[in-house]
């Protein structure tokens, strides 16, 4: 069975904006990953829809104790979102681009893969963005 998979785009904060106001790119969907406390990027609401989480980048509460952690509900507002997407492009960010946003499109891309697909849909992220740390 072949998959469609849309069109992604991972990035860091820095460049969400520059592909938000491309006249290139229409972003049909966006997943905005902001630290706590963070607003979103300028041009949030020119993608069509949108779901923005804001919550650090940490390994240990312990160590941060002023920071928000993420939280299991994230992982479903992710998978609600991305349910019904089957064709346009879908930029995901964080304030690197490195392990949040990355984590979130690969939830995306193994609902896409389906069912002991996890190998394909780790290519096919790492394909987009090879350095990625997802966690």
């Amino acid at each position: 069975m072949t998959v469609t998979i849309p069109n992604i785009i991972v990035c860091p904060r820095s460049k969400a904006s520059g592909y938000l106001y491309s006249p290139k790119t229409t972003i049909d969907y966006l997943i905005s990953i902001n630290d706590s406390g963070d607003r979103p990027p300028a041009g949030y609401g020119l993608a069509k829809s949108r779901l923005i989480l804001n919550f650090d980048d940490i390994e240990n509460l312990l160590d941060y104790p002023q920071c928000v952690p993420p939280k299991e509900t994230y992982i479903q507002q992710i998978i609600d979102f991305c349910k019904d997407i089957k064709e346009g492009t879908v930029l995901f960010h964080c304030f690197a681009g490195v392990s949040r946003s990355p984590a979130a499109a690969l939830i995306f891309l193994a609902m896409l893969y389906g069912e002991n697909k996890e190998d394909e849909a780790v290519s096919h992220l790492l394909s987009v963005l090879p350095n990625c740390c997802p966690n």
